[in-house]
This record gives C-alpha cells, structure tokens and sequence, in this order.
C-alpha cells in the first residue's frame, strides 16, 4: 500500500502528470505462484506448492473469468516520466503483509470468500498420487 500511495502522491503533486495515466506495479512481474513461492520463503514455510489445471482442481481453487491468457501492466511510464521508485522493497512489503496477516485473522470479511474444502483439497492431491 504504501508503494501504491507514494506513486498516488507522485502523480497528483507532479505538474507533468497533467492528463495522463499511469500503471502502478513492481517491476520485475511475479507469477501467482512466484508470489506464493516468495511468501513461503519468508515465512520459513518449505512445503511444495501443486499446481493443478482447472478441470483437476477442487472447485473452489478455480479462479472466476478468462485466464487462458496471460498479461503484464507495465509502469515504466510512470518510472521513466516522474521517476518513481518502490519505497517499499518486496521482501520488506510481504515481511510487513505477513506481520498485519497475523495480527488480523480473518473475520466477518472471510465469510464473502468461497468456503475452503479441505477434503475436497486432499483428494486431489491424492488423485495426482501426493500424500
């Protein structure tokens, strides 16, 4: 959040950010499962991670909408014109995420989520032969 407010604060006090637009992602891109490999490191977690395609995976995991293709925002834009940089480093960003995570357990909010399944989750790992 905080990257995302100082590129906000950037733009909105720049006077050659007048009228354009501006795309507000760290640079290199990461995979959802770069992230979850990432996350997993920083928590000291050494389990593996299984990817499954869609028509193999419990239903509640298959994400809504068009994922057939593959696409990356790019913020040299903003970067180039105005110079922005990450104040946040991304371990320091997902050290920080995983602190607030902890401190905050999911609550009422959790409920607009799909339930988890985790019976649903193991057997699936067992039809791809995991334990």
């Amino acid at each position: 959040m905080e990257n995302v407010a100082a590129a906000i604060a950037l733009a909105a006090t720049d006077n050659r950010a007048a009228g354009r637009i501006y795309n507000i992602v760290e640079q290199p891109a990461f995979s959802e499962l770069e992230w979850a490999r990432k996350i997993a490191a920083e928590m000291k977690w050494n389990g593996e991670f299984l990817v499954l395609p869609p028509e193999r995976a419990p239903r509640h995991l298959v994400p809504s909408g068009n994922t057939a293709q593959h696409w990356e925002v790019d913020s040299s834009r903003i970067r180039g014109e105005l110079g922005y940089r990450e104040p946040v480093s991304i371990k320091e960003g997902i050290r920080r995420t995983i602190d607030w995570e902890r401190a905050n357990p999911p609550g009422a909010a959790a409920s607009l989520h799909p339930p988890l399944d985790y019976d649903a989750e193991d057997a699936a790992l067992l039809r791809t032969g995991g334990s």
